[in-house]
């Protein structure tokens, strides 16, 4: 079986497009729900935003990643071995990609 290979094309593209990603989730949530308000609650309606995005990033690499793409656990849901990214170093690959890049897209 041959060793994993890291394909720097496919690197830069998907921190480029995990980049445009997070640049675009906050503000156009934070237009998207502060249209939806009136306006003396549109900072309230922000930070709730900005809130939801940090702590479901946190979550997300905590536990979710681990549930999502760790081994499977009666084909139903991956198991708890990547929890707080256990066992994701420098050298983990998932597919051409490093493990920490696949995980923050």
């Amino acid at each position: 079986m041959q060793e994993a290979v890291i394909n720097q094309g496919d690197t830069a593209w998907l921190i480029v497009a995990t980049g445009l990603v997070a640049l675009m989730t906050l503000p156009a949530l934070a237009l998207f729900y502060g249209g939806l308000t009136r306006a003396k609650s549109i900072i309230n309606t922000l930070m709730m935003n900005a809130g939801t995005y940090f702590i479901v990033s946190v979550v997300w690499v905590l536990w979710g990643y681990s549930l999502s793409f760790g081994p499977s656990k009666w084909g139903i849901i991956g198991g708890n071995e990547k929890f707080f990214m256990n066992g994701v170093g420098v050298k983990s690959v998932s597919g051409t990609i490093p493990e920490f890049v696949f995980c923050a897209f």
